[in-house]
């Protein structure tokens, strides 16, 4: 007999069940779900009994739950053009935005909360600038020219990319 409506459940990793969902054949007899927000990794299978027949099963499938990666928190230091004879400033953490001289140093350190195959900031919403990544650790130093403003973005060892972080500024001043 052809199956028309499936019980989807869901379970956590110790057998709870989390869900139980009904789901009906599309027209192509094809049963489909959309998992959306998924924060704890879950098992999953899939039933029928129509008409009284005998129980039907699936094996049983398990969904893991990965964390992107993520700047757990970050330094700016900035270093001013020795003809200027002003000191190094190293920003408060987690603090990015800052105004600096042209031609200044600028050192960004990140500690991201995962191994990292790639690092890079997105400069004034478009240009790549690489990040040197060492496990967790990724740096980056350029010359500040222009203002800009710079996002984080990372990827990990798995392949999963960073949401989109928060936006910081670098103002260029001209003495």
């Amino acid at each position: 007999p052809e199956v028309r409506k499936l019980n989807l459940k869901l379970v956590d990793l110790q057998g709870f069940e989390l869900q139980k969902l009904s789901l009906f054949a599309d027209s192509s007899g094809h049963f489909s779900y959309k998992l959306r927000s998924q924060k704890k990794s879950v098992v999953y299978f899939a039933e029928s009994q129509e008409n009284g027949d005998r129980l039907i099963k699936s094996e049983k499938y398990q969904v893991n739950v990965v964390d992107r990666p993520r700047v757990e928190n970050f330094r700016v230091s900035i270093f001013p053009p020795a003809y200027s004879r002003r000191p190094r400033l190293r920003l408060e953490e987690n603090f990015g935005d800052a105004s600096a001289l042209v031609g200044s140093k600028i050192l960004i350190e990140a500690e991201a909360s995962k191994p990292l195959e790639t690092a890079r900031l997105i400069l004034n919403d478009s240009l790549l600038q690489p990040m040197s990544a060492n496990g967790s650790i990724a740096t980056v130093r350029f010359s500040l020219k222009n203002d800009l403003s710079y996002q984080f973005w990372l990827k990990d060892s798995l392949g999963f990319e960073s949401e989109k972080s928060a936006t910081y500024q670098l103002r260029a001043l001209y003495d």
